[in-house]
């Protein structure tokens, strides 16, 4: 929890590891890696988006994250199998020209914009994945009036951070809509949805599309939903968002964008977090996506929290006093 601490106070450059590899005298490079043990918090279905005052907003019960279906509580019940198979993370970042916007502050009072603390979380983020399995692969796709795909899948962490840190935001100013149509379009061109014939055998791989916004007064809609049907048309297909925003105020549509995101979790089986200001919470958001997809549960179920460490002395039996 330390390092989370420290992350949120500085935005550094950081050692990145050679592709699972080992020291001479065997132990790992050292590398940036998210800790796994995050603040305790009950996490609800969706994280409601608070203004600077912390008041909340109520949402729209409609727009909350879809509840299990009878196909999807079959599935369920049948058993997914809980491996950790490979990943293909499509990490899909906004450049739009609010991501240069100083939204964030440290515990010091530095400022820091939407895009430092994002790619400062993303380099620990993929860090950690890929020491969890150094074969997880990430694609990277760049958002701004449309959706470019920019780079192909890679297990080299070092390869896809590079490219991540040379990203600057657009200077194009924003429309009123992104379509999201554009962006599943470019993903379902680029990528082989994985099959298994018995669905109790792991797949070779799942693919998670990793969905980094922060626009605070551009909507999502979609124009058309065919390549979005064939994503979810796959178990092994999954959908996580980051909505980074302004705090909430009228001039915004924060609170309508939001929602607009959780109606794209058909299936429940999508995380989907937001943040404004704090970037702490932000890392311990982005350390809740490390779980794999078919481990987690469902963000309806799931709970984080540190446990107290019991003293040594309780632990031991009485005949060892």
């Amino acid at each position: 929890m330390e390092e989370l601490e420290q992350s949120s106070d500085h935005i550094e450059q950081t050692p990145e590891p050679d592709d699972c590899q080992q020291t001479e005298d065997g132990s790992d490079d050292t590398v940036d890696v998210i800790p796994q043990s995050i603040e305790d918090e009950r996490v609800s279905s969706v994280n409601t988006i608070n203004d600077v005052e912390s008041v909340k907003i109520s949402t729209d019960s409609s727009y909350m994250p879809a509840e299990l279906n009878e196909e999807d509580e079959k599935q369920v019940g049948l058993g997914l199998p809980k491996v950790n198979c490979v990943e293909k993370i499509i990490i899909c970042l906004d450049l739009n020209f609010e991501m240069e916007k100083d939204t964030f502050r440290s515990r010091a009072g530095d400022k820091f914009t939407q895009l430092q603390v994002v790619q400062k979380a993303l380099r620990l983020y993929i860090n950690s994945k890929s020491k969890i399995n150094c074969e997880h692969e990430f694609a990277l796709v760049v958002l701004d009036s449309t959706a470019e795909w920019v780079s192909d899948f890679t297990n080299n962490p070092r390869e896809i951070i590079a490219l991540l840190e040379d990203l600057r935001c657009s200077a194009t100013r924003e429309t009123e809509t992104f379509d999201m149509s554009l962006l599943f379009d470019a993903i379902d061109e680029k990528v082989t949805i994985p099959t298994v014939e018995d669905p109790i055998l792991p797949p070779p791989y799942i693919v998670r599309i990793l969905f980094l916004y922060g626009r605070s007064n551009c909507l999502i809609e979609s124009t058309n939903y065919e390549s979005q049907k064939t994503l979810e048309s796959s178990p092994y297909v999954f959908f996580d968002s980051l909505y980074i925003h302004e705090p909430l105020s009228e001039e915004n549509k924060c609170e309508e964008i939001f929602n607009r995101l959780c109606k794209l979790d058909h299936r429940g089986f999508s995380y989907i977090f937001e943040v404004s200001k704090n970037p702490t919470k932000l890392y311990v958001y982005m350390a809740q996506l490390l779980a794999h997809p078919l481990q987690r549960d469902t963000q309806q179920s799931a709970a984080y929290k540190i446990r107290p460490l019991t003293p040594v002395d309780q632990n031991v039996p009485n005949f060892l006093t």
